[in-house]
């Protein structure tokens, strides 16, 4: 049995039965683009790597890397990516036999995207706003806890909606950004 110190916090003393487990600073204020945890991770850890490696501008990643430092699988991986690809964050080239992954953030989009979310109030709380539109009891038209088939399809569907709008007010917000800062 381990002992552990009460004066010790728990996370150092797993750090010291697991030596090569590595904590992941987790940024939350990327949810507020992704309307994803996994992406929000997936991007967390890219930001921890830029500026590491050979190349400043480009961070490499392979499949396995990625899934031993974050737990996500490929298909997690896969529609991390595409989300940020989708919001112009990020761009992903394949390069090598076998292919190697090689990512480039915009950094500068990125930060803009960041500041019009928080300085629109629509989509301040995204955790909140993920959370009321994934529940399917509890959305702006029906705060019943009745469930049948025909309230779950209503309120998923209006989660749906309530998403894509979200995501079209941010590609809007994104356009209107690069029109201004494009020479």
């Amino acid at each position: 049995m381990v002992k552990i110190k009460r004066k010790s916090s728990f996370n150092k003393a797993l750090l010291e039965i697991f030596p090569d487990q590595h904590p992941i600073a987790y940024l939350p204020c990327l949810l507020s683009l992704c309307e994803s945890p996994t992406a929000a991770l997936f991007m967390s850890q890219l930001l921890y790597w830029a500026n590491k490696g050979n190349n400043p501008d480009w961070i490499y990643k392979t499949l396995d890397e990625c899934q031993k430092e974050t737990g996500l699988s490929r298909s997690a991986q896969d529609n991390s990516i595409k989300i940020w690809k989708d919001l112009g964050v990020l761009e992903l080239k394949l390069k090598g036999v076998p292919c190697k992954r090689h990512f480039h953030i915009n950094f500068e989009l990125l930060v803009t995207l960041l500041k019009n979310a928080f300085a629109n109030p629509s989509l301040q709380n995204s955790a909140n706003w993920t959370a009321e539109a994934d529940n399917p009891f509890c959305t702006p038209e029906q705060t019943t806890t009745e469930s049948s088939p025909e309230i779950s399809k209503k309120n998923t569907n209006t989660g749906n909606y309530l998403r894509n709008t979200k995501l079209q007010e941010i590609k809007k917000g994104k356009e209107e950004i690069l029109r201004k800062y494009s020479m």
